[in-house]
């Protein structure tokens, strides 16, 4: 299952870096949360994580990012069907080869081989786009 979750977060990556967002989407419950310290986002529907999505690959592609790369370290033990999978983003730029990593939590289900994420939680904040994604990103109560 370990090797298949890695396959299936780096397709989530080359998804996004095609533009292909609302086929990034189907790999999501909604509502879908995000969670960046101490901000928090809810999307609502497969639209608008699509939408989130295209500014977080328009804020890559400005910053002159080519690649994404997922490495999954860790994948909890399922608890009534729900588990998390820690992962690794590296975004990679061509021109300096500068590697900028972001650890992220993501929460969800097994459903016919895909894992669905409901909730996403950024434990890193190198990745800067994650910040400028959306103005709906408020602070936490």
């Amino acid at each position: 299952m370990f090797r298949s979750l890695e396959r299936q977060f780096q397709r989530r990556a080359e998804l996004l870096m095609m533009g292909r967002h609302a086929a990034l989407a189907r790999h999501c419950q909604f509502p879908f949360q995000m969670q960046l310290a101490d901000r928090m986002l809810l999307v609502h529907s497969p639209e608008e994580y699509a939408q989130l999505m295209g500014r977080l690959r328009d804020n890559l592609l400005d910053r002159g990012v080519q690649v994404l790369l997922a490495e999954v370290s860790a994948v909890e033990m399922p608890k009534a069907g729900m588990f998390r999978v820690w992962v690794t983003w590296e975004a990679m730029t061509s021109a300096t080869e500068e590697v900028e990593a972001s650890l992220a939590i993501y929460h969800g289900v097994l459903q016919e081989g895909q894992f669905l994420t409901d909730r996403v939680e950024f434990m890193s904040a190198q990745m800067t786009e994650l910040m400028a994604l959306s103005p709906q990103l408020a602070k936490s109560a």
